[in-house]
This record gives structure tokens, C-alpha cells and sequence, in this order.
């Protein structure tokens, strides 16, 4: 791909290191692309890596994993792209693990790690990558929807039933993570993406290349946001700046680190405008903003009603041949 000096739309970021008085371990870096000299199709690249490890061993975790995954994406010429997004973070997370071990007797190297959040905007079609807890929300129609999930042990304690959400808050294991770069395993890159929360596994996989709608906003950010503010404040600030995009970030910030600032704090913000020439169709109904379990009338496919009448109109044929 070829580097562009501007993205085809409006995107702001922003990182502060918080209030511990602990070091900045959080990188990102946001990027615009053409696809090729013969293919003007212009792409932006944004990825957040929150680096773990204490000292200078998890900024030196997520420096590895910016770097090398945006290097290896700008690399590729866009044709099956999940696969290279999976790459990307794959080697990302060799390459950390390698320079922990190569530098185990450095300033608390030794298993050094971090998260690593991708959104790639091409045209108007977005591709997401995960491992970790650094959250991809997407602000559609009034709503936010988190659309990544987290790799956290509290999320698969939730998943199974093991704890309920009101024991959350405060929980012992609140910062352990499953997934990270720099393990000495390649991490599972997730490329679930969640428009609704309703959607098996499957079906949030299959989201990959959802088409964005004019208006559409999405966010990326560590867990020193989402630990202090929760989806329902980040929707009304990101409302009510508009297009104020960098203010939003800047009240974002603020909230968390009146509130303890206990991590640092990252977010990258990023906005469908109007005159892309995207469709301006409302967009698709099925974004939700309260996750409700499906009722059995939901469950049901359009095919179920017929299989059930059909003994009973074999039974009619029946009897009509028989008469």
C-alpha cells in the first residue's frame, strides 16, 4: 500500500499516561493508505497496543507491536485481509517474546507483553483484530455496541456463569488477560466482530468487511478508559462534541482521570462523514443497544414453520390417493 499524508476521513487520538505516576506502556499509531498506484482505494489504519510487564518492559512490548504490525499491513496489497491482520499480530507476537528472552537481563524484561487492538478502515468496509482488553466500540444510530471482546479471565468467568456482573467491580483477578503479544505460545487472534452482541461466534467472524454508514464512529481504546467510564458516558460525550472529535477524547480523559486515573489512557476516534458518498440509508436495524437473550419466536429460521406442516399435508396426499 501507499502512504498518504491524509485519511479519507476525520480521525482524532490521543494517549496520557494517568494519574499512578506509572509509565506511559501504551502506543499506537494511526496511518493513511491508497491501496496501490492502479487501485485508488484509500484505506486508514489504526492500531493501540497497551503494553504489561511494569518498568519500561511494557512500553517497549507495545512500541514492538505497533511498529511491527502496522509495518507488516502496509506491506500487504489488501487481498485477504483477515488473514493478514492474523499475521500481523502472530509475528507481533514472536517478535516480543523473542526480544524478552534476548533481553532477559535488562530492566524486567522477562515476560513482557501486550495488548493489540487493530481497526482498518477500507472504503467504507472495517476489519478488527484483538487479542487483550483494549476495547473497539462502534457508535451507530444513538447506541454504542462493543464489538471486540475482551480476553480477560473475568469475561470468561461472566461467559460460563462463574461470577454475575455485580462482583466485577473490584475483583482480584479484574487485570488478568488471556490473550497477549509476547506469550511463548502465538496468541488465537480474535476477528469477532460483535454489531449486535446477539451473534454466535460464526456469525461475528462473518461481520468482517461490514459496511460503515455515514455518521458511524468508532472507538478504540485501553482499559484505562473502560475500567473508569462506562459505554453509556462515552456515547453522550462522543454525541455531544459532534465533530469536535479531539474535545471528546480530551473529556474522555479527563472523566477517567478524575476518577483515579489508575492506567494509562488511550483512544483513537474515528468518524463516517457525510460527503464520503457513502449510502445515507438509515442503517441496518439490528444494532442494539440493550443485549436482551433471543426469545424462542427469534430463534426459529424462516424454514421451521414449513417442516412442521409437512406430515400433515403428506398425511392429506395420502388420504386423497387412497379414496
Amino acid at each position: 500500500m501507499i502512504k498518504m499524508e491524509k485519511s479519507h476521513v476525520p480521525v482524532a487520538a490521543s494517549t496520557h499516561a494517568g494519574m499512578s505516576g506509572k509509565n506511559n506502556e501504551d502506543n499506537y499509531r494511526v496511518t493513511a493508505y491508497q491501496m496501490s498506484e492502479h487501485n485508488q482505494a484509500r484505506v486508514l489504519l489504526a492500531v493501540l497496543c497497551d503494553g504489561v510487564g511494569g518498568h519500561q518492559a511494557g512500553e517497549v512490548a507495545s512500541t514492538i507491536g505497533v511498529n511491527l504490525i502496522t509495518d507488516t499491513i502496509a506491506e500487504s496489497n489488501g487481498e485477504d485481509f483477515t488473514n493478514v491482520l492474523v499475521n500481523a499480530i502472530e509475528l507481533a507476537s514472536i517478535e516480543v517474546n523473542k526480544q524478552a528472552v534476548l533481553n532477559n537481563d535488562g530492566p524486567g524484561r522477562a515476560g513482557m507483553g501486550s495488548t493489540a487492538s487493530i481497526a482498518c478502515l477500507m472504503g467504507n468496509r472495517l476489519y478488527t483484530a484483538t487479542v487483550g482488553d483494549s476495547r473497539i466500540y462502534l457508535i451507530r444510530d444513538h447506541k454504542i455496541q462493543q464489538i471486540s471482546k475482551d480476553h480477560t479471565w473475568i469475561q470468561d468467568a461472566l461467559d460460563v456463569g462463574l461470577i454475575t456482573p455485580a462482583q466485577v467491580h473490584g475483583h482480584p483477578n479484574a487485570h488478568v488477560i488471556r490473550r497477549y503479544l509476547g506469550g511463548p505460545g502465538v496468541p488465537e487472534v480474535d476477528l469477532r466482530m460483535f454489531l449486535t452482541g446477539m451473534e454466535n461466534d460464526a456469525q461475528a467472524e462473518a461481520n468482517q468487511g461490514t459496511r460503515l454508514f455515514s455518521g458511524d464512529r468508532i472507538l478504540i481504546c485501553s482499559d484505562g478508559l473502560s475500567d473508569l467510564v462506562d459505554a453509556p458516558e462515552i456515547l453522550a460525550v462522543v454525541e455531544e462534541s459532534g465533530e469536535q472529535m479531539q474535545d471528546a477524547l480530551s473529556e474522555l480523559t479527563q472523566m477517567a482521570n478524575s476518577r483515579g486515573g489508575h492506567d494509562n489512557i488511550t483512544l483513537i476516534l474515528f468518524r463516517i462523514p457525510a460527503d464520503i458518498g457513502l449510502p445515507k440509508q438509515d442503517p441496518p436495524t439490528e444494532t442494539v443497544e440493550v443485549q436482551q437473550p433471543p426469545t424462542v419466536q427469534q430463534k426459529k429460521k424462516p424454514g421451521c414453520m414449513a417442516l412442521l406442516a409437512l406430515p400433515l399435508v403428506l398425511a392429506v396426499v395420502a388420504f386423497l390417493m387412497m379414496t
